[in-house]
This record gives C-alpha cells, sequence and structure tokens, in this order.
C-alpha cells in the first residue's frame, strides 16, 4: 500500500525539480504542481507560499504575480524577516525600488542582524545612486560581521553571510567609489 503524499515530500519533490533538472518549462510546470499538491494538503502552512515565491523568482514572474505569493506568505507566518526580504527582491527586480526598501526595512526591524536584508538595501542604494546610504549601509554590514563571526550561527540564510570574505566587502567600497569618481557616473 502506498502511503498518502505528505506536505513535506510535495515541497521537497518541487524544490527538487527546480534544482536537478535545467530551467525548462517542463520542470517549472512539474515544480508548481508538486507546489500546488503540498498547498491542497497543508493550505496555512507557510513555507507553501515561500515555495510559490521561490518559483516565482525562477520564472521572473511579473510583480502583481509574484508579489500575491509573498503577500500570502507574510500572511501566514508574519514574523518572518525573510519572506519580507523576499518582497524587497521582488520590488527591486521590477525597479519598485521605494517599495523594496520598505520591505527590507520591515525585515531588519524584525531582526536588525538580518544581513541578507542590509547586503539588500545596499544594492538598492546603489541603483538609485544614492552612494553616501549605500556606504551608511556597508559600514554598519561590516561592523555587524565582525561582531557575528564567531557567535553562535544564526538561521542557515545567515550562516553564509558569517563566512562573507573581507574581500567581497572591499570589492563592494570599491564599486561604491568608482560610482562616486568624477567621469565614471553614479549609476552601477
Amino acid at each position: 500500500r502506498i502511503a498518502p503524499v505528505r506536505p513535506t515530500l510535495a515541497r521537497e519533490i518541487s524544490r527538487a525539480w527546480i534544482s536537478a533538472t535545467p530551467l525548462n518549462p517542463e520542470a517549472v510546470g512539474a515544480a508548481y504542481v508538486w507546489a500546488a499538491r503540498a498547498e491542497h494538503l497543508a493550505p496555512d502552512e507557510p513555507e507553501n507560499a515561500a515555495l510559490f515565491c521561490h518559483l516565482d523568482q525562477h520564472l521572473g514572474m511579473p510583480p502583481p504575480s509574484a508579489d500575491l505569493h509573498a503577500a500570502a506568505a507574510i500572511r501566514r507566518a508574519p514574523h518572518e524577516p525573510f519572506l519580507r526580504l523576499w518582497r524587497a527582491h521582488i520590488a527591486a527586480t521590477h525597479g519598485q525600488w521605494e517599495d523594496a526598501l520598505e520591505y527590507s526595512s520591515q525585515a531588519l526591524e524584525m531582526e536588525p542582524d538580518f544581513l541578507g536584508a542590509r547586503l539588500t538595501r545596499i544594492r538598492i542604494f546603489m541603483s538609485v545612486g544614492d552612494l553616501a546610504r549605500a556606504r551608511e549601509e556597508l559600514a554598519e554590514v561590516r561592523k555587524r560581521v565582525a561582531a557575528l563571526r564567531g557567535a553562535h550561527p544564526g538561521p542557515a540564510y545567515e550562516q553564509s553571510l558569517l563566512l562573507l570574505d573581507p574581500a567581497d566587502l572591499a570589492g563592494m567600497v570599491r564599486k561604491l567609489e568608482d560610482m562616486a569618481s568624477p567621469g565614471r557616473g553614479s549609476t552601477p
């Protein structure tokens, strides 16, 4: 007898379709089918909506659809800063800089050491040419990386940032300096 599919298994199958195959319509379609099955089996689990956000990112969905999935995930898990960052990425991808900044700020209000949100803010500031604020945020990232290094690792999305190479931060500094140099322009 075959056991019924559990929502966690359906999500894992969906993620496997995304990561194990080249991005093509069949893989994306299968990933959506399994995500929808997980949604049907457990409609209140925030991970389901987060999975749809992930699929939307792979497809480059337009803001209304992608934002709808992100908003649904936030309603299910209102205290999860990572979902706010999803919304910031969706908005930034489509040039909605004010919205992107607002969502990343909301993530930081919930978790001030959320380095991913801070790095996103640097990219937003650089994209709109606000180099002074980009530098301020970069200084904050440096300070927090130094303070967090060696501390108990936080959530998975922070662990990789704790390993952030100082050379990567130096590269951001160089890019900011290049952008601010006369004759180079002020856009990335």
